[in-house]
């Protein structure tokens, strides 16, 4: 009788016990979801040590270990509207977005850096690369797939910066997210968008679009 009391005690706690592990699971997702909402379009000031600081006085903590890939996608800076060639820089404002964007890595871990082959977004990263000593590699707007694909393989390309267009980067978060997050192209003077994509070792994805200034 004492030995069925004793089982009886133990199986109530043992399932006590896997409820709290549930609720407790719960509470971490939801308040990872919610802080995910909190934050998203949020102006960032730098990142350093694994931390987005937001120019509100917040911050988002960036869990390296869980992390298996992290993609930042971005929009090219403001260009010279007044060249015509094809091919135009960067004006005075998107030299400044340029340096402010080199500004916000200087403290982060870049692995490699993506642009495709136009003035202005090699300009958008000319800064950045060079504080990191990076090379700049190329990609086809037409083969983001193929890009993806490459660094999802790469043993050696953790935290990816791509740069590209206003009808690619819409496109490109779409693909890596899974999911239908933008049903058209950037506005021509939306500039400021910076979006993270984080790919988790359980296969799981976090998108967190955020802009700078």
């Amino acid at each position: 009788m004492k030995n069925n009391t004793i089982r009886i005690f133990l199986f109530i706690a043992s399932v006590m016990l896997f409820i709290s592990s549930c609720k407790e699971t719960q509470t971490k997702e939801s308040s990872k979801a919610n802080d995910i909402e909190i934050h998203k379009e949020k102006y960032v000031k730098n990142i350093a040590n694994n931390t987005i600081f937001f120019e509100d006085g917040t911050n988002y903590k960036i869990d390296e270990k869980k992390y298996l890939k992290t993609f930042i996608l971005t929009r090219h800076a403001e260009k010279d509207t007044s060249d015509k060639s094809g091919d135009a820089p960067l004006n005075e404002a998107g030299l400044k977005r340029a340096a402010k964007l080199a500004d916000i890595f200087d403290n982060f871990r870049i692995d490699a850096v993506y642009s495709t082959i136009t003035t202005r977004t090699l300009y958008t990263v000319d800064s950045l690369c060079d504080i990191k000593s990076l090379p700049t590699y190329p990609y086809d707007n037409k083969e983001l797939k193929n890009l993806v694909e490459k660094v999802r393989t790469s043993l050696n390309e953790h935290n990816v910066l791509i740069v590209g267009h206003s009808n690619t980067i819409p496109v490109l978060t779409n693909y890596l997210y899974g999911k239908q997050i933008y049903n058209k192209i950037f506005d021509e003077n939306d500039y400021d968008n910076l979006i993270f994509i984080f790919e988790n070792v359980d296969k799981s994805k976090i998108l967190l679009p955020l802009r700078y200034h």
